[in-house]
């Protein structure tokens, strides 16, 4: 017969129809001999069923090539002629054969094979030749099978999206909770830092009216002047200096020897307390009194019991000690509750928007709040407390800012800083990973910044 070259669909369907074959197919281990067309030769059943089999052979069949088959159960016994096997597929050295003309001994053959009889009929020629090599790149799979393993992966493709989408929404959701609770805490803090530099301001306020009251009636004693400058400096250390004025505007008493009998001319402090009888209270770089010094000045005048001003206290209190004693400590002491990766960053700013207090070194201060975070200056300007999420201008990262303003107490008019307390917001997924690290037991999962 002439013999075709087929496709590989056309091959396939050839597979389709014999994977649905009627009889089950045995694995066997048997010789075979076969004639054709174009040769004589022998080769081995590897599998075997009433209707068909597959055979290896060392050199390649061609598809739809009509075979007449033997196959050799035993040494001891006849082989089995089958009397035309058509082979139906064919890859590499291995090809499948129907048989079209089957054979009653073949049926009673296989029965037997299936009440366990010993197929030993390849022993003798798997010793004399060796196994044929195999290069077939294995099995072919029928269409079915194929739209089978199609639809798993699409699937697991699809599961693994939702996965990832509700992982992300799950961080992206834990992101914002987060931020608002630490938003919370920073502007918690700030107002706390806020309120301790009203209270810290205040209290030295009142000292010093206290004092200049007390010195009424005295017909302005020098020496009781002399008294309370020393008294109030060597009771808080705060005060950088402290000094007595008389009514033309000379220091008569200070803290500091070299500003006695300092001309007056030199001095706005008498003209401050004429201006301002309850006191005044004001944030300046320089001080001449305190060497340079960045300072709060204070000024009180001593007012006679007929209302005539005959003097008056003043004091510079130092702003680096404020950072010390005020704003430091509370920073630290609320630190624990607000993040575990990290002290944040704080900024005291005056009226004009300038940073005079700043705990990044990197910054050293004098900067423009707004550099920082526009959103919060305005914020803090208009009075108005609490937190925002912004970008660092400087550095164009997102970050939370907690804001408050000095509102000043009762008599005390106050200066009107802004406080604010910043977090990067990259820390709150920082906080994250290290939780994870912790359940795992320390292990080195880490998440991506594209989940941000």
């Amino acid at each position: 017969m002439t013999v075709q070259e087929t496709s590989w669909q056309e091959q396939v369907e050839a597979i389709a129809r014999v994977n649905r074959r009627r009889y089950p197919r045995m694995p066997v281990a048997l010789r075979c001999s076969f004639s054709g067309a174009r040769h004589d030769r022998e080769g081995a059943v590897v599998d075997l069923s009433k209707r068909g089999a597959r055979l290896r052979v060392d050199w390649p069949v061609l598809t739809g090539e009509c075979l007449d088959l033997n196959i050799h159960f035993s040494d001891s016994l006849q082989p089995v002629r089958i009397g035309r096997a058509v082979a139906r597929w064919s890859k590499g050295r291995e090809c499948g054969v129907e048989f079209t003309d089957p054979s009653p001994e073949l049926d009673s053959r296989i029965a037997l094979c299936g009440q366990g009889a010993r197929l030993d009929g390849l022993d003798q020629a798997a010793r004399t030749q060796p196994e044929p090599l195999d290069v077939s790149p294995g099995p072919v799979r029928t269409r079915e099978a194929v739209k089978a393993v199609q639809g798993r992966a699409v699937v697991l493709h699809v599961v693994a999206a939702v996965v990832l989408l509700s992982a992300a929404a799950a961080i992206q959701a834990y992101e914002n909770r987060s931020a608002r609770i630490l938003g919370e805490r920073l502007g918690a803090v700030a107002e706390e830092v806020a309120g301790q530099l009203d209270r810290v301001l205040a209290e030295r306020y009142r000292e010093m009216r206290e004092a200049a009251q007390s010195l009424v009636g005295q017909n302005y004693d020098r020496q009781a002047v002399a008294r309370q400058v020393m008294r109030l400096k060597e009771s808080d250390p705060l005060y950088l200096w402290v000094g007595g004025l008389d009514r033309t505007g000379r220091v008569v008493a200070a803290s500091d020897p070299a500003l006695i009998e300092r001309d007056p001319s030199r001095s706005t402090g008498l003209r401050l307390a004429q201006e301002f009888r309850s006191g005044h209270v004001s944030h300046s770089d320089i001080h001449q009194e305190s060497r340079g010094a960045e300072a709060v000045a204070f000024t009180v005048p001593i007012v006679s019991p007929n209302g005539e001003v005959l003097g008056a206290l003043t004091s510079r209190v130092s702003v680096a000690a404020l950072h010390d004693v005020v704003v430091k400590p509370t920073v630290r002491r609320r630190q624990a509750a607000l993040t575990s990766s990290g002290m944040p960053t704080y900024q005291i700013v005056n009226q004009q928007g300038v940073a005079f207090i700043d705990s990044d070194p990197v910054r050293g201060g004098n900067a423009p709040v707004t550099d920082l975070g526009a959103v919060s200056a305005r914020l803090s300007r208009a009075g108005i407390s609490g937190y925002v999420k912004e970008v660092d201008r400087r550095r164009r990262i997102p970050i939370v800012t907690g804001y408050a303003r000095m509102q000043g107490l009762e008599d005390f008019p106050g200066l009107r800083w802004g406080v604010f307390v910043r977090q990067d917001q990259s820390r709150i997924l920082a906080s994250l990973r290290e939780r994870i690290r912790s359940w795992t037991g320390g292990g080195r999962e880490e998440l991506s910044e594209s989940t941000r």
